[in-house]
């Protein structure tokens, strides 16, 4: 192959690499524009985060979220004081997640009447004790969880115990709440804790289980040696 030639093909290949070039950068600068649109302006690039993306979770994944880090002995020492001091109360109270999450149960006999929907006296006392745990933005995510026996229909215990949530959810929200990190599930009659084969066992499959996760705010002050304990 002759010089021309050579000199020839050599600015087709030049050509052909600064085409693909620029298709490269156009191609990174889209990405980078895509990603903006998700990500918040602050200097620290950090990604925005809308609490109302927690109701877009299934149970176990709002149970496991957010994670706790090398913060998770102190904030398993304040999660079990705090255990002990609902449990005085009188409330059936257990620790979960290693002990990082706190469940507590109340039966549904305290909180409605039978079939009913519609939030008791004594039931507004009790879920009064737990409006403390909404007072700082996200220290707690306390998710909300309405369970139901086998009595009827999967569709009447699912739309019984969806009703009853909605109207806890509505309670908190009316008595001056914060509930941006209030979470409820209604499970119906999918999660029995034991076989619906007496009177005694419906009792104990209806409940109402409260899990106080830790939020952002108590890891940032675990953090920062504020979690006391």
């Amino acid at each position: 192959m002759n010089i021309g030639y050579r000199l020839y093909f050599s600015r087709i290949i030049i050509f052909l690499l600064l085409i693909f070039s620029s298709a490269t950068i156009e191609s990174q600068n889209l990405v980078k524009a895509v990603k903006g649109i998700f990500e918040s302006p602050n200097k620290d690039n950090k990604k925005s985060f809308n609490p109302a993306d927690l109701y877009d979770l299934t149970l176990d994944a709002n149970l496991m979220n957010p994670s706790t880090g090398k913060y998770s002995a102190q904030i398993k020492a304040y999660q079990k004081k705090q255990a002990i001091s609902i449990k005085r109360d009188h409330y059936k109270t257990e620790l979960a997640r290693d002990g990082e999450v706190i469940i507590v149960s109340i039966p549904v006999e305290d909180l409605f009447q039978p079939s009913d929907t519609v939030i008791t006296n004594r039931g507004s006392n009790i879920l009064r004790q737990f409006t403390h745990f909404l007072k700082d933005t996200d220290f707690y995510r306390m998710v909300i969880v309405m369970h139901s026996d086998n009595t009827g229909t999967n569709k009447y215990t699912y739309e019984l115990s969806k009703n009853r949530v909605e109207n806890v959810l509505n309670w908190f929200d009316g008595s001056g709440t914060n509930i941006d990190y209030l979470i409820p599930y209604a499970m119906g009659s999918s999660m029995p804790i034991v076989d619906n084969n007496s009177m005694h066992n419906r009792n104990l499959n209806r409940r109402l289980e409260i899990y106080l996760v830790p939020g952002m705010e108590m890891i940032n002050q675990a953090k920062k040696g504020l979690l006391h304990f």
